[in-house]
């Protein structure tokens, strides 16, 4: 096996703990997981649709589709039509609200630890990482036996 793979394994759990830590962190203030993801996805309040954040975010559309439903039933967003078949999401007050108490102190704690890396060219790493899986990911082929 490659000399790089425990590298990239130790690479694989560390960015999985942060995720967890996301995760634990919103359920601390009482939100579901999922919800987490729609939430981080829109609360900078700026206009997407459903089909922009499933291909920014990786969310399959039914997954989606049913946070959007409960989110809506419980008056936390609104969908505006964008023409076609999509829709915009947007915050209501209500939603604002939550988006403002629970996620400006993970923005805030997440900015004071990405301080340094991003300084340092971590997203430019990252993007150019995550370009460099998606054109090698594309190309593989199943491994015969």
């Amino acid at each position: 096996m490659n000399d790089n793979h425990e590298k990239v394994r130790r690479f694989m759990i560390a960015f999985n703990r942060i995720d967890a830590l996301y995760v634990d962190s919103v359920r601390t203030f009482g939100v579901k997981g999922n919800l987490f993801f729609l939430f981080y996805a829109i609360a900078d309040g700026k206009v997407y649709s459903q089909k922009q954040i499933c291909d920014d975010w990786r969310i399959p559309r039914t997954t989606l589709n049913t946070i959007v439903r409960d989110c809506v039933k419980d008056g936390l967003v609104k969908l505006v039509p964008r023409g076609n078949k999509e829709k915009d999401i947007l915050l209501t007050p209500k939603g604002r609200e939550i988006a403002d108490n629970v996620f400006g102190p993970i923005f805030a704690a997440e900015s004071r630890v990405m301080e340094p890396f991003l300084a340092a060219g971590a997203l430019e790493t990252m993007e150019k990482m995550a370009d460099s899986f998606e054109t090698t990911f594309a190309n593989l082929k199943p491994h015969k036996r």
